[in-house]
């Protein structure tokens, strides 16, 4: 129990949810939540896109794959996220508690799992869990906000840009875009954010890399 509860003290206190929360206010919870394991090889599905959020899925090891479709399947947009990682905190609540998107492994992956009946029971007795909960909810809201409004220019690579920044969440290392069946594969750093982005000669028509 010891090994367990220092490890998921230490990877779970990564995850803006748990940060701030005392150490024995953390074991106090090992005590009595019910924990599930599990474990993907590279390539298995985790959760997938309309299935019911019921838990809070944290990904404690390896890297995961998010593919989210447009509403008339054209195209298809993948993130990839490492560990530490919470999944769609914010569908647990609301009035669609559905996943938006689906989630595979990209590498062997451990999960463990927190069921929606013990975070609403137990975890939100804790103040500290209750703030980090809400500004999380009110970060994202507050960012799709700002990229709603924000203005871009009529460039090929403002829209890029705009594009990329709109389909991407904070903590992705890297995407792919499928367009109609032929694929896009684009590394992420912090240059995302800068006004980097070229289109290359149409040989496929939709190529794209990072200018140095």
């Amino acid at each position: 129990y010891w090994v367990i509860g220092k490890v998921l003290f230490d990877t779970l206190l990564q995850l803006p949810l748990f940060q701030g929360l005392a150490q024995e206010d953390f074991t106090r919870i090992l005590e009595k939540v019910k924990l599930y394991f599990t474990k993907y090889k590279p390539g298995e599905l985790l959760l997938k896109e309309g299935g019911a959020c019921h838990e809070l899925v944290f990904v404690l090891k390896g890297e995961i794959a998010s593919s989210t479709s447009s509403a008339d399947s054209s195209y298809c947009f993948t993130e990839y996220f490492p560990a530490p990682f919470l999944i769609e905190a914010h569908s647990i609540f609301g009035m669609k508690t559905h996943y938006a998107s689906t989630y595979r492994a990209r590498t062997e992956v451990h999960t463990v799992s927190i069921s929606k009946a013990f975070v609403v029971k137990e975890l939100f007795n804790y103040e500290i869990f209750r703030l980090n909960y809400m500004n999380i909810i009110s970060n994202r809201t507050q960012m799709l906000h700002n990229r709603l409004w924000a203005v871009f220019g009529n460039s090929p690579e403002s829209r890029i840009i705009h594009f990329i920044l709109s389909h991407t969440l904070a903590g992705c290392v890297g995407f792919r875009f499928d367009l109609y069946g032929e694929d896009v594969v684009l590394p992420l750093n912090e240059e995302i954010h800068l006004v980097r982005w070229v289109v290359l000669a149409p040989v496929t028509g939709h190529d794209f890399k990072l200018s140095n």
